[in-house]
């Protein structure tokens, strides 16, 4: 039997499974529901959690690196951290960070540069790439902000507050629009129905695809905390 991460129960009347950014398994219940009939919905679910769980679990692997913090990603291009002992607190260069020696040791400090920097960056980029797909699909967005959130990329409010996790910037440029123009279109369908879906793909007729590629990234979510 597979580990229930999480068990919240709620005066909801099914059970949901969800599997994290982190791979942890999350069950939400009914208040009065048998702890035999949530262990039935989860072995139903057995393989489908399996799946999604391996291929979290070979995502972190593969970019142990960042997680370790050894390597910087932005904008979809991994570059190592080097450390001088004349560097400024941290220096994106063409083929790597650049970071001042003193910190090599310390992995919290290195963390809070990175971060820093990467907020720094966000405030720019994301309100770019907002104002360029607003005026291009003719929409107002009334705000825009950034947020540490560790579920999702981006949201939309009923009154058109843009609100983008930071994290994008980590991401290739063409996924950081696919949040965007996903985020944008909410403003006009405040679901996701199928006339949401066709707003979307008229702005990017690749959407699907780059929506595929966002969940390889979801891993960042939990990056930097």
């Amino acid at each position: 039997m597979i580990t229930i991460d999480k068990l919240i129960r709620t005066k909801r009347r099914s059970i949901s499974i969800q599997i994290s950014s982190d791979g942890e398994l999350i069950v939400r219940a009914p208040n009065r529901c048998p702890y035999s009939e949530i262990e039935k919905a989860v072995s139903e679910r057995i393989n489908w959690i399996r799946i999604h769980q391996d291929r979290i679990m070979q995502n972190k692997l593969a970019n142990s690196n960042i997680i370790s913090y050894k390597e910087v990603m932005f904008l979809g291009i991994t570059k190592p951290v080097i450390f001088y002992p004349k560097a400024k607190k941290i220096e994106e260069r063409e083929d790597h960070f650049a970071v001042n020696e003193k910190y090599a040791e310390n992995t919290a400090k290195i963390k809070r540069l990175i971060i820093g920097f990467m907020l720094k960056k966000a405030e720019d980029i994301l309100k770019d790439r907002v104002n360029y797909f607003a005026n291009l699909m003719q929409l107002l967005p009334q705000s825009l902000s950034l947020t540490n959130s560790r579920r999702v990329w981006g949201s939309c409010s009923k009154t058109a507050d843009i609100k983008l996790n930071w994290r994008l910037v980590m991401l290739p440029p063409d996924l950081i629009d696919y949040v965007v123009v996903h985020e944008l279109s909410h403003i006009v369908e405040f679901n996701h129905s199928r006339t949401f879906w066709k707003l979307v793909s008229s702005v990017l007729p690749d959407s699907k695809e780059r929506r595929s590629l966002l969940k390889k990234g979801d891993f960042l979510l939990n990056l930097y905390r």
